[in-house]
């Protein structure tokens, strides 16, 4: 026949049951109640045999209850193991798989009772570690729930959980430490279902287990002590066989602790024997939101936001679109990257500003010895500056290299620029100095031209800006209408003339 070697006290989680009172246990396979084994106590001991003869190769769950001589039941345990219908050998051997996934379960030899367990490949948050042990014909499994945390976790880790069906009234808690503490006191005595979800970020995972709600009975005291250090009374709710109790262990500092224990009656009279044992103190770091935004989205991004754990140095960094560059933070910094330290939830905006571009204006003369011109410079991008060619004695201005005569000008950069200034003989004083046959005169408004031969002519105010400047293509008489002034015209290479045109 095949067996399971159940270990009761060690099911019973540390309840006052002993071989002279319990009477009678129960259990079945794979939620078949109807199937049940009954299984009487004669005091021989504790270990029990579990025919499992039946069962097909593979994945099973087994139920147990005990049941003590004044006919309290203890709640029930549940298990998974695999079964083999063949002993597989007389060694020593173990098999182990996470979360009911049995197909990828791993398998070892078990040195001085000693089991290595691979991990690795979990994500952060609650698992299941199911463990198979076998000597021969006889398997040993159990089953733990605990929370892993491959690195440094990256949210906070939360349960929510109800009772037979009734999510209306869930209650959601944060994990602490990877435990979870669920208040079951408004459940009648009898049988419950329970189920809880876990989840750390976006991961969940679903677990639901079968339960027997103990009524309550007298208080007992618990006695307790951590690593040999003063003993101390606390008062539990005992319900059949499982004392009911929360210690705070907060003040401990992390790793691994001995606890030593045993509960007394109303009447100080020992319920239990000293019971020994270990647990490790992990430390749940608190974590806060980092919020790093741009003020303005279209001008920049910003890197370094999520979940962080406290006193963590996090770089955030505010990254430019292009033509923008970053000008400060919400506080006033201008560090960029920048390392922050958390200690709450905190927001940084980044903000940008658009590229300002300069160009370079370059103002030349044609010739320095006939005129200077205003000085160059480094200008912003769409600035207005003003540009001005300066004759020098007996010169005049005559034209900018792009043919504009507009003297001073006023010029708008979009790109580096470059003008050149070109002057002429100035003729003011001269009346008329000619040995070609042109004639100048002018009435009503207007000045009057004839040429003998094509030539080019210029009409200045008295003052030296230039008026019109102009290639005659042909001989004749030309009329240029003007308003009343004194002009200077100067037609070919030699030929210079003052006018005074009046109405």
């Amino acid at each position: 026949m095949r067996r399971l070697i159940l270990i009761l006290t060690g099911l019973l989680l540390g309840g006052t049951l002993t071989a002279q009172n319990l009477s009678r246990c129960e259990y079945w396979f794979d939620q078949d109640f109807a199937a049940r084994h009954v299984v009487l106590y004669t005091g021989n001991g504790l270990p029990m045999q579990v025919d499992a003869s039946g069962l097909s190769t593979g994945l099973h769950n087994l139920v147990l209850l005990v049941q003590d001589t004044n006919g309290v039941w203890s709640s029930p345990r549940s298990f998974m193991f695999l079964h083999y219908p063949s002993p597989l050998s007389a060694t020593a051997t173990y098999t182990y798989w996470f979360d009911q996934n049995h197909v990828d379960g791993q398998s070892g030899a078990l040195t001085s009772g000693n089991m290595l367990i691979d991990a690795t490949m979990l994500t952060t948050g609650p698992h299941f570690l199911t463990m198979m042990c076998q000597m021969g014909s006889d398997i040993r499994v159990e089953q733990h729930l605990f929370y892993h945390f491959p690195d440094v976790a990256s949210a906070p880790a939360t349960y929510t959980c109800w009772f037979d069906q009734n999510y209306a009234a869930a209650q959601t808690e944060s994990l602490v430490n990877g435990t979870l503490t669920v208040d079951a006191s408004s459940l009648t005595p009898g049988m419950h279902q329970f189920t809880v979800v876990c989840q750390v970020g976006n991961n969940s995972r679903v677990e639901q287990h079968l339960f027997y709600k103990m009524p309550n009975i007298a208080p007992v005291t618990l006695n307790y002590r951590v690593d040999g250090v003063q003993w101390t009374s606390v008062s539990a709710q005992m319900a059949g066989a499982v004392v009911n109790l929360n210690l705070d262990m907060t003040a401990l500092a992390e790793g691994n602790h001995g606890i030593e224990y045993y509960t007394t009656g109303g009447n100080n009279d020992v319920l239990t024997t000293i019971q020994i044992d270990t647990f490790e103190r992990t430390h749940m770091p608190v974590h806060y939101t980092l919020t790093a935004v741009a003020a303005d989205s279209t001008m920049g991004g910003v890197t370094g936001g999520g979940f962080w754990i406290e006193n963590e140095n996090i770089t955030i960094t505010a990254i430019p679109a292009d033509g923008y560059h970053f000008t400060h933070w919400n506080d006033g910094d201008t560090v960029n990257p920048r390392v922050v330290t958390l200690t709450s939830d905190t927001t940084f905006t980044a903000y940008f500003e658009a590229d300002i571009h300069y160009y370079t204006l370059t103002v030349l003369s044609a010739d320095a010895t006939m005129g200077s011109v205003s000085e160059g410079g480094t200008w912003a991008e769409g600035e207005e500056v003003t540009i001005e060619a300066y004759p020098a004695d007996g010169y005049l201005f005559s034209h900018w290299n792009d043919g504009d005569t507009t003297n001073p000008r006023f010029i708008v950069l979009t790109s580096d620029t470059s003008f050149t200034a070109y002057f002429i003989d100035d003729p003011l004083g001269i009346d008329e100095r000619t040995m070609e046959q042109i004639t100048v005169s002018s009435c009503h408004g207007n000045i009057f031209i004839r040429f003998d031969s094509p030539k080019p002519l210029w009409i200045y105010y008295v003052d030296g800006r230039l008026l019109v400047h102009k290639t005659v293509v042909a001989s004749g008489a030309y009329s240029i209408p003007v308003p009343n002034g004194v002009y200077i015209v100067k037609a070919g290479d030699r030929y210079i003339k003052k006018v005074v045109v009046m109405e």
